[in-house]
């Protein structure tokens, strides 16, 4: 298809990040600290190391937000609604969900009525982790030997209610299968330890919180340096980062590691995402985008750098004003008052420099006593941003206040939103800048708008990219991703295996790899890398489920169904894991018993699977339990009532019973449904009724 792609953006209007502060955020600054914790060869320890020197600040920090942003959910954190009044209904779905108590534990129960409100479907997790402060979410996790869950309920501390967890209603409900991995758990939780054999699992037990590695570095040397005692300080690096001493710049990165979202990311080392270090530049590890145009009425998480970046008062501070001038990150927000805030303003802004209030008139001046914040700091409620969480505009402007905060223009269906620019809010410019704005809108593409305008902005971008900086391997990975998404596998592989030959040692790549030649349909080649990826991972079970399934597609039954028991033995919540173990189980290696465990449990990850049901019905009916199979065919029916293949094959199964009147109305619904149907028909020759 032609490219319909976005153009170079143009940095010319009011609403558009100032070009001085990008310039200032586009390289870094001369002669940076020499901190000596900066090494990558100095560990993180974690932040119960620190305590025993500084207590008195590690008990407070403890109170603050950041410190409680995750935990582990017990008796002796609860701040929710127990029991839960009723349970919350997802109508799209048609699932319930109440969190229950048991035995001192916490679960999240899904179940579904069927036709006379029977329960005909439940399912028990337990909620080990909390991840939220408590001032505006409680989001619960459940974790699969070191892989971490998102449950489906949360808990909106302002509604005081329960209801579906974050964009499960916007997005569709994603049950218990949203996976966290590295980039959502380097900025709402600790360092965590990836097993070296996996990606994306964690090793206990967790550091929970954010700790004070994430902005004063690993503490390893540190604390060495304390209990051995230290050189002369003359002659030494200091061992570990102060924020405050930093230059604004590093200072503020240390704040945006977390703080700032933007709408793409791209890591200069591809999924190094606790690879950031204080101290050092942030667009050494990573280039953030951001929308061209930045609208007054919508305030979103993670935007507060990118909106205070076009202040007057942040361009006019020359670097004074940064995160920490209004913010200690060491105490609970609650701990401060307006009056807190205030002062910080008026350290620049005595009220006798200030004009008469623009809405007032000039009979009304500035006083001493007033609230900034209200009026040049928009406050968006509870109401006005998405999830419920209660936002602060740290876009200051005189006219902040009249803005009216309207976050539903950003969640409009994608045919009627407008069309976003990208541009870099975090880079380092130079070389392969073209090709890593390819790969922001390769990744807007995949995580915000699936409109084929954006893939095809990301090509525009990725070719003429790749040819500047040929010997990039993220570079000829991201193309092959992108060429993906269109459809174009053969050109994919190609690219795939460019980005191999440049990095040789890349498991993501071999997996996408075989991943484009399993597409293709090239079963050998697939099978060849899918083992390249498990013998660098082996402990990771998707690379084990891709691996199993190439073989089965070949006929390789016993080192299929191995590998199938291999990744379910380290992550069992893959329905389509047991659902494939249970056909090769069932069809290919004489073990319908075996097969019918796995159909079992494939149902209760994914009820609304039909061919698990089919063939656990057909399972049933080899081993004679027709009463089983008949349960199952009817909650097809129920569920699906066109199903033409439940009918007929309900028709056996009465036949089988020798219940001629039912076997003829299930067969005769089937002909309704599909009057050309050989099947139906043979049965009924069978009982007699044709």
């Amino acid at each position: 298809p032609p490219f319909s792609h976005i153009g170079p953006a143009r940095l010319s209007a009011r609403l558009l990040i100032p070009a001085l502060f990008l310039g200032n955020c586009s390289g870094p600054s001369p002669n940076p600290p020499p901190f000596a914790n900066l090494s990558p060869a100095v560990s993180y320890v974690g932040s119960q190391a620190c305590a025993a020197c500084h207590q008195e600040i590690f008990d407070a920090y403890s109170r603050s937000e950041m410190g409680r942003s995750m935990s582990r959910l017990d008796q002796s954190n609860i701040i929710e609604q127990f029991p839960q009044e009723t349970p919350v209904y997802d109508p799209v779905k048609d699932y319930y969900y109440e969190m229950i108590q048991l035995n001192g534990r916490f679960y999240q129960r899904e179940f579904r009525r069927g036709v006379e409100g029977k329960i005909i479907h439940e399912r028990m997790v337990e909620a080990q982790f909390v991840m939220g402060s408590g001032n505006n979410l409680r989001m619960y996790f459940n974790d699969q030997n070191g892989m971490l869950y998102e449950l489906p309920l949360t808990w909106y501390v302002h509604k005081e209610a329960w209801d579906l967890s974050p964009g499960y209603r916007d997005h569709e409900n994603l049950r218990f299968s949203r996976f966290a991995g590295g980039k959502c758990l380097s900025c709402h939780n600790s360092y965590l330890v990836e097993l070296p054999d996996a990606v994306d699992r964690f090793v206990p037990p967790y550091d929970l919180g954010i700790g004070c590695e994430r902005c004063h570095g690993p503490g390893e040397l540190h604390i060495q340096q304390e209990i051995t005692g230290r050189p002369d300080r003359e002659d030494q690096r200091p061992s570990i980062v102060n924020p405050a001493k930093l230059p604004s710049k590093e200072q503020l990165d240390v704040c945006q590691q977390c703080h700032l979202m933007g709408k793409a990311w791209v890591l200069k080392e591809m999924g190094n995402w606790f690879g950031y270090r204080p101290g050092i530049p942030l667009e050494t590890h990573r280039s953030v985008y951001v929308p061209e145009r930045t609208l007054k009425e919508v305030i979103e998480v993670g935007d507060s750098p990118q909106r205070l970046a076009l202040s007057a008062c942040f361009r006019g501070s020359e670097g004074s004003l940064t995160c920490i001038t209004c913010h200690d990150p060491h105490f609970s927000i609650k701990t401060f008052t307006p009056a807190h805030y205030n002062e910080r303003c008026l350290s620049c802004h005595p009220p006798g420099s200030l004009s008469a209030k623009k809405k007032n008139g000039p009979g009304d001046l500035h006083r001493q006593t007033d609230n900034c914040i209200t009026c040049h700091m928009n406050q968006t409620g509870s109401d006005n941003t998405l999830h419920g969480v209660s936002n602060t505009d740290h876009w200051i402007r005189i006219d902040a206040s009249e803005a009216e905060i309207d976050w539903t223009l950003i969640r409009r269906p994608p045919e009627e939103k407008e069309v976003v620019r990208l541009v870099p809010f975090i880079d380092s410019g130079g070389d392969g800048e073209e090709l890593r704005l390819g790969m922001a809108y390769s990744y807007y593409f995949r995580e915000h708008d699936n409109r084929p305008l954006y893939i095809d902005s990301a090509l525009s971008y990725l070719r003429p990219g790749i040819e500047s900086v040929p010997d990039d391997p993220q570079g000829h990975f991201r193309l092959g991703e992108a060429l993906r998404e269109r459809g174009e596998d053969h050109e994919a592989v190609r690219e795939f295996r460019r980005a191999l030959d440049l990095s040789r040692d890349s498991d993501r790549m071999q997996f996408e790899l075989a991943e484009a030649y399993a597409r293709l349909g090239e079963s050998d080649s697939a099978i060849v890398f899918f083992r390249k990826a498990v013998a660098r991972k082996p402990a990771n079970p998707q690379y084990l489920e891709g691996l199993a399934t190439s073989l089965a597609r070949i006929g390789q039954w016993g080192e299929s169904r191995a590998l199938f028991e291999e990744a379910l033995s380290i992550d069992s919540t893959n329905y389509l894991a047991h659902f494939y173990l249970g056909n090769i189980l069932g069809r290919y290696l004489g073990q319908p018993s075996e097969a019918l465990r796995h159909y079992r449990s494939s149902l209760v990850l994914e009820p609304d699977h039909q061919e698990t049901h089919t063939n656990l019905g057909n399972t049933y009916y080899l081993l004679g339990e027709f009463k089983s199979a008949l349960k199952e065919y009817q909650l097809q029916v129920d569920r699906w009532p066109g199903t033409y293949e439940a009918w007929v094959n309900m028709g056996r199964v009465y036949a089988q019973l020798e219940e001629r009147e039912e076997a003829k109305r299930a067969l005769g619904k089937a002909i309704q449904l599909r009057p050309d149907l050989p099947a139906a028909f043979e049965v009924l020759e069978q009982i007699g009724a044709r």
